[in-house]
């Protein structure tokens, strides 16, 4: 009698052991790895998309991984390397001949590092809280695909968060390198932007629109608002519901209107508040734009009047942005000059509420450490040489351009200049 439960429990067991064993039997004929995968993102199940788009390559496509080693990460991202890695494994062993990748320590030969720099891969700052501190660290986490004679496409900054959408932007890649989407791009600006509009159009298809009259955002890649006067509860609304769906944005303006004018060869000039768009778009995404005034005795020095040649006056309105203050690093290109930022506030984050939108701010531009605020800028003309730094007024430099970079890898990113 106490053969029969034996009995049953062996025929149970070895019915669990066929199931799995079919199942690892079709992980492998799918180019997967023989390992045991339990959670809910596992790299080495090949989908049908995936599979069907890789069967139907005609030319040979190469990945290069850009990464830290586990022990340089991050506790979050310690299985990046063998998380992505897996996946690529599953992928080459499946194609062969159309699929092949290296992993790369840029950090491991000084050579490589400028190889990679060549090729606009760069390194990104990660903060996470490790034993209740923070702890910041910079890592490399970067996808290059390439495919015949193309140029690259790359993932940048990936992060555990894109390890369930991994094979769908590999695939998104792959179809946008075989039939490029030009770039979907929506400008709202007043007049005298002419020159920045003609040159997004040879960036992408560029639709003019104005939202200061309270118009809706245009579904776009990318929407710029400069200067803006005037903002809806609905726009906020349609500004989130655009970043949710991937676009990105772009807002350019301040706190203060400027007036420059020439007097008797004497440059003159006034600060009147500005309209409050500016503040309550950066307020609404987590920023403070502080109504204060930013100067700086690093500033732009210029020309007033007809005639060329005039003696040049410093502007300590006219605030230098120079290389070592910018940060643009995880961005596939750099300004590769001097930004000017003119009558300018500072851009204060608000934690709490970055951290309830999902948002991580971080400065892309600051003014010098020879800066002082006026926190009541001269609204009557005065003479711009009375714009002297007072020892009293002197602050640390100011966040001129912060990037708002969401927590969710598929939404849009915000940049307030």
């Amino acid at each position: 009698m106490r053969a029969r439960p034996a009995l049953a429990l062996f025929v149970l067991l070895a019915l669990v052991a066929t199931g799995l064993g079919t199942r690892v039997a079709r992980r492998l004929e799918r180019g997967g790895a023989a390992r045991l995968e339990l959670g809910r993102v596992r790299p080495t199940a090949l989908s049908e998309r995936t599979l069907a788009r890789f069967a139907a390559l005609e030319e040979r496509v190469l990945v290069t991984y850009y990464v830290s080693p586990p022990a340089r990460m991050p506790a979050g991202m310690r299985r990046m390397q063998a998380d992505v890695t897996d996946l690529l494994e599953a992928l080459r062993a499946r194609f062969p001949e159309r699929f092949d990748f290296h992993v790369v320590d840029p950090e491991a030969r000084p050579d490589l590092a400028g190889f990679a720099a060549r090729r606009r891969v760069a390194p990104f700052r990660v903060r996470s809280v490790t034993r209740d501190a923070w702890d910041e660290r910079t890592v490399w986490s970067t996808l290059a695909l390439a495919c015949g004679s193309r140029p690259e496409a790359l993932l940048a900054g990936l992060g555990p968060e894109h390890l369930p959408h991994l094979q769908e932007l590999l695939v998104g890649w792959l179809d946008q390198l075989a039939a490029p989407r030009a770039a979907r791009i929506a400008l709202a600006a007043p007049e005298g932007f002419e020159e920045l509009a003609d040159e997004l159009a040879l960036r992408g298809s560029l639709e003019r629109v104005d939202l200061d009259a309270g118009a809706a955002p245009p579904p776009a890649d990318v929407l710029l608002w400069l200067r803006p006067r005037r903002v809806t509860g609905d726009q906020l609304r349609a500004l989130e519901h655009a970043l949710e769906g991937g676009t990105s944005v772009i807002v350019a303006g301040g706190t203060f209107d400027v007036h420059e004018e020439v007097r008797a060869e004497v440059p003159y000039v006034a600060f009147a508040p500005g309209a409050p768009a500016f503040g309550e778009l950066a307020a609404h995404f987590g920023l403070r734009a502080e109504r204060a005034l930013v100067l700086d005795t690093r500033a732009e020095e210029l020309e007033f009047g007809p005639d060329p040649g005039a003696e040049r006056v410093l502007a300590p309105h006219w605030v230098r942005c120079i290389a070592p203050q910018q940060d643009f690093h995880r961005y596939p290109s750099q300004p590769n000059g001097t930004l000017l930022f003119r009558a300018a506030s500072p851009l204060l984050p608000e934690p709490a509420r970055l951290a309830e939108l999902g948002w991580t701010a971080e400065v892309l531009g600051t003014s010098s450490d020879e800066t002082w605020l006026a926190s009541e800028p001269p609204r009557a003309p005065i003479e711009l040489a009375e714009l002297v730094r007072v020892p009293e007024a002197a602050a640390p430099k100011q966040a001129l351009m912060v990037a708002l970079r969401p927590d969710h890898p598929w939404h849009g990113e915000l940049v307030f200049l």
